[in-house]
């Protein structure tokens, strides 16, 4: 045991970048802190220019080497192990003295295992990961999205859309006008799918849908305490509806919709 201490020691009194890179590595201390324009990515690692050994330690962004005038760049910050990512990670557009997030990535030894993507603040996509494959939460809101909920959100399982997904299908500024497309992948061959108006709590239609994006079988719909208003059949033939508003016109002509 003693043997063991005496060798750690003498370990870290011959080489304060080893001891720091330890000490940074397994008890986030002693971190060395570098400007992302020192450093240089070869072979899928970071290394600090004229270096053969990966770095260890803290990338930040330092403004004052960036072109400040009329000329967009990318800058980014996080921490590094042995020239790979580890922990959280934050990448910058740098215009004029002013930085925007553009996306921040969460890495465990070198593996991502979440992203998400911003713009003025405002977060438009997030994603999870699992060796490699989207896995877990999904989340795309979007541009001059001002609706409160995500064009798309959902969950994957091994790169797989598994459960219930919502969709917002936008018609205009009007929220009474737009809906929430709920579709539970249920089998290899169709869905479940419920629709509903942006903000409330109960369906208005309910019915089968095929993975082409087709309407078929039995269709309810709903009032607005959520009761049963009306039931039809469509049968076992495709009725194309890529927009909510084809479900309406098929309850209020469905023999005229209906195909044979």
């Amino acid at each position: 045991m003693k043997i063991l201490l005496i060798l750690f020691l003498l370990f870290f009194l011959s080489s304060k970048s080893y001891s720091n890179d330890f000490l940074c590595k397994y008890f986030d201390t002693n971190c060395e802190t570098v400007s992302f324009k020192k450093v240089q990515i070869r072979e899928k690692k970071f290394y600090k220019f004229n270096s053969l050994k990966p770095f260890t330690g803290n990338i930040v962004i330092n403004l004052e080497e960036f072109i400040l005038v009329d000329y967009l760049e990318m800058g980014e910050e996080g921490k590094v192990i042995d020239g790979i990512r580890d922990g959280e990670w934050n990448e910058y557009k740098i215009y004029n003295k002013q930085t925007d997030l553009w996306s921040k990535e969460i890495y465990e030894h070198g593996k991502l295992i979440q992203q998400s993507f911003w713009e003025n603040g405002i977060l438009l996509k997030i994603r999870n990961y699992k060796n490699g494959v989207l896995d877990g939460n999904y989340e795309d809101w979007g541009v001059f999205n001002s609706l409160g909920v995500p064009w798309e959100k959902g969950n994957y399982k091994n790169g797989k859309r598994i459960g219930c997904w919502e969709f917002l299908k936008f018609v205009d500024n009007n929220s009474s006008n737009n809906y929430i497309v709920k579709d539970c992948y249920n089998s290899k061959d169709f869905i479940f799918s419920e629709i509903y108006e942006v903000g409330k709590n109960n369906p208005l239609y309910s019915g089968k849908k095929k993975y082409q994006g087709c309407y078929f079988g039995e269709w309810t719909q709903y009032d607005f305490k959520g009761k049963v208003k009306e039931k039809i059949n469509l049968g076992s033939q495709c009725n194309f509806g890529y927009f909510v508003p084809e479900i309406e016109k098929l309850f209020k002509n469905p023999i005229w919709y209906r195909l044979k």
